[in-house]
């Protein structure tokens, strides 16, 4: 059986900011030698209108920003994803791609792909993964430029979470499987584009994957069940697709108080071998609204 660690981490430190709208909600982290990022949209009302921007903050490996970004200029109200090339980095708002270099300035900004695309990087890449029907693995060049595609999947829809180890791509993704929703991983051959292998799950509704250092992937997912609650699923799957471990539990000690079980990430840590899921889960009486932040960890 798997072990929840119990050991908590220490707190270096913890700091607050705004994008300065009335909603803020960052969606993406990135770190990258020491510096951190943090990706997002906010959400300001003019009293006319709304707005949601795109919004980008730079910390150092001590916490202290070095700058903010706002784009007004983009609907960000989801995919805002971010990936390193070379030196500098890429932030996606929907599919408006933006390259920055290290200072935060524009090196080049390209409307690229589907309404939505979700990217990491591989050697000097980009790979966009579009969201939709037909979706595609999209390789950017340093310039902004499409040079390669292929195929993912009929469908892919939802968040969709992409992994480089190697020559190797792993996407998960979900689409329409009855139930209402069904969620999927697929393995791929960066040079070829071949589909290695694909794994189901049945009523992922909300699901994020990561891949160890040895080509294990491990699967973190919100599953419908006939009740309307949401039960906890997580699976380790070895490099051909295979199970190692499956588990499904409810978060909440009592059936009434698991409506809002919702994973909203999950990462390895290669070093020590825990997998690590974050998200929320529902606080008080049923069907209240409020929410609690959780995070727990687990050998992998």
């Amino acid at each position: 059986p798997i072990r929840v660690v119990a050991e908590s981490p220490t707190n270096i430190w913890t700091k607050t900011f705004t994008y300065g709208g009335n909603y803020d909600m960052p969606t993406d982290l990135l770190v990258h030698k020491g510096d951190i990022f943090v990706n997002g949209h906010y959400e300001k009302d003019s009293g006319s209108s709304f707005l949601i921007g795109g919004a980008t903050v730079s910390f150092s490996p001590n916490g202290d920003m070095r700058w903010k970004l706002l784009d007004s200029n983009v609907n960000a109200s989801m995919s805002n994803s971010m990936a390193v090339i070379g030196e500098s980095f890429v932030v996606v708002y929907g599919n408006v791609m933006i390259k920055r270099l290290p200072n935060g300035d524009i090196a080049w900004r390209n409307v690229i792909g589907s309404p939505y695309l979700f990217i990491t990087s591989y050697r000097d890449t980009i790979i966009a993964i579009e969201q939709g029907k037909n979706s595609r693995a999209l390789f950017i060049d340093g310039d902004g430029n499409v040079a390669r595609t292929f195929p993912i999947a009929e469908r892919a829809i939802g968040q969709i979470t992409p992994v480089v180890k190697g020559n190797y791509l792993w996407v998960s993704a979900h689409y329409y499987g009855g139930n209402p929703m069904d969620g999927f991983i697929s393995k791929f051959y960066i040079p070829t584009g071949e589909l290695i292998w694909r794994k189901n799950f049945p009523k992922s509704i909300r699901g994020y994957m990561d891949v160890d250092n040895l080509g294990n992937c491990y699967y973190a997912a919100s599953c419908s069940q006939p009740d309307g609650m949401l039960k906890l699923l997580r699976v380790k799957l070895d490099t051909t697709g295979a199970e190692i471990w499956h588990h499904e539990w409810y978060l909440r000690d009592t059936q009434e108080t698991n409506y809002e079980n919702w994973v909203n990430g999950v990462s390895v840590c290669g070093n020590k071998n825990i997998f690590v899921v974050g998200g929320t889960t529902q606080k008080g009486s049923v069907n209240t609204g409020d929410k609690s932040a959780y995070f727990c960890g687990f050998n992998a």
